[in-house]
């Protein structure tokens, strides 16, 4: 017992060096890649460039953040410097106007509602739905529909909850099935946001115009319920020139759409920023006057 022990947790032979050099092949040292060939001279990604210079991509914890003074109101061609100034994120950013109103969402006449043609739209690629039938359905998907069906897809959405619309930005119904829609979808498109509306033009005979409108971006407003309004004015890769007339084209329309009732100042505040840039604060009073101009 005790040698068998012994055997059992004695050494390895050790090999000879003969053996060992025979057993094992020594690695070859390879040659740097030389940087006058074609392959080094190819162009470098972002990610590429980060990695050669041995720096961290920039995240919130570890990006440079850009400095202004965050309680002055600036000119628009300002504000919009900031804002791409202070851009950090890996992606194509969208540029929001958000306005601050004077209305009351209580008030029937205050709840605004409605579309605006930007000149170069939003930069959003929009899927539409299409709640049409017959001659209609076959011109919706000639138009370029990504969904399009009658009475028997208005079945669909209410028997799957709404699934079959996830991800759509607009919705549009004919008048003949506008009735049915109204009844049967209003508790599923209304929290969405895509329940067909005169007042967005998404209940309409002409089928072909409507959707060729929403493919190429044009922007629908909606106040919530502390009476702001969120606008998307377009992306960051817009140059400046485009998103300056969409902002004022924007701001333009909410002007037109004024109620009534609203007494004195109208629009109280007026902020720009990008999808995860700071807020910056804009002259309202300047912005009113440059797009009624």
């Amino acid at each position: 017992m005790l040698a068998s022990l012994r055997s059992h947790f004695a050494r390895p032979p050790a090999l000879h060096r003969l053996a060992h050099s025979f057993r094992y092949a020594t690695l070859t040292k390879t040659a740097p890649p030389d940087p006058s060939s074609e392959a080094s001279n190819q162009p470098l990604s972002r990610w590429q460039r980060l990695k050669r210079e041995r720096r961290a991509a920039p995240t919130p914890l570890n990006r440079t953040k850009h400095q202004f003074d965050r309680q002055e109101a600036y000119d628009l061609h300002t504000a919009l410097k900031h804002v791409r100034a202070a851009q950090w994120a890996q992606f194509d950013e969208t540029l929001e106007l958000v306005l601050r109103l004077k209305i009351d969402p209580r008030h029937a006449d205050h709840n605004l509602r409605g579309v605006i043609r930007l000149p170069h739209g939003t930069g959003r690629v929009q899927k539409v739905a299409v709640l049409a039938s017959d001659e209609q359905a076959r011109q919706a998907i000639a138009a370029g529909a990504d969904l399009v069906g009658g009475e028997e897809l208005i079945d669909k959405i209410v028997k799957e909850k709404g699934r079959p619309i996830k991800g759509f930005e607009a919705c549009v119904a004919v008048p003949r099935l506008f009735g049915k829609v109204a009844a049967r979808l209003g508790k599923i498109l209304g929290p969405k946001g895509l329940m067909p509306s005169p007042k967005t033009e998404t209940v309409t005979d002409d089928i072909e115009n409507i959707i060729k409108e929403v493919k190429r971006g044009r922007l629908s407003y909606r106040t919530d319920k502390a009476g702001n309004m969120h606008l998307h004015v377009g992306k960051l890769s817009f140059p400046d020139d485009a998103l300056i007339e969409n902002t004022l084209a924007a701001m333009r329309g909410i002007l037109e759409v004024r109620p009534a009732s609203v007494k004195g100042k109208y629009v109280l505040k007026a902020i720009m920023c990008s999808s995860m840039g700071p807020s910056v604060n804009l002259d309202h009073q300047l912005l009113t006057r440059k797009a009624l101009e």
